[in-house]
């Protein structure tokens, strides 16, 4: 049983018929209990004494790669304030140490230096410059594929984005 569900099973006697085998595929992060009854002899013709044992089997593997879902200040937005820093939501909790090598921001084609962290549970990414943007500029960001989540799924497709800061 799983989950309290009877589940299909092919049971395999060793040739000595002191050790029976099951082969059933079990769901992940389940219940499993196994019984065997009094119903079941030995070669002699005795029943066996009840026996109940059960376990549980493991989570599914998170095979998600994750995704950025959306940006700050948006992409495509202008106007933007000089100060503001850029801020990246994923769909799911991101291998911080992974980050700074994975993203890289450009000011009118010149990369950008600055601060980056991980927050919000890993699920967001900000970057604030060293310096205020420069006014009238174009920013780009981009993400690559060596980006991973906590499980080491890496970034579904590279991300990129970009804005155009206030004029004075």
């Amino acid at each position: 049983f799983a989950n309290g569900i009877e589940q299909t099973t092919n049971a395999n006697i060793a040739p000595d018929a002191r050790t029976v085998t099951f082969n059933a595929f079990l769901p992940a992060a389940s219940t499993v209990m196994v019984a065997a009854t009094r119903n079941i002899q030995d070669v002699a013709g005795n029943p066996l004494v009840d026996f109940v044992s059960t376990f549980t089997t493991a989570a599914a593997a998170d095979t998600t790669r994750p995704t950025i879902v959306s940006q700050q200040p948006v992409n495509g937005a202008s106007g933007v304030a000089l100060t503001t820093p850029i801020v990246l939501y994923a769909s799911e909790p991101l291998d911080a140490a992974t980050v700074p090598g994975a993203m890289r921001v450009t000011q009118d084609g010149v990369s950008v230096s600055g601060s980056t962290s991980v927050r919000n549970q890993g699920q967001t990414i900000v970057f604030t410059p060293d310096a205020p943007w420069a006014p009238d500029a174009l920013v780009q960001v981009s993400v690559d594929t060596t980006l991973s989540d906590l499980t080491r799924n890496t970034l579904s497709n590279p991300y990129q984005g970009s804005f155009r800061t206030d004029r004075p």
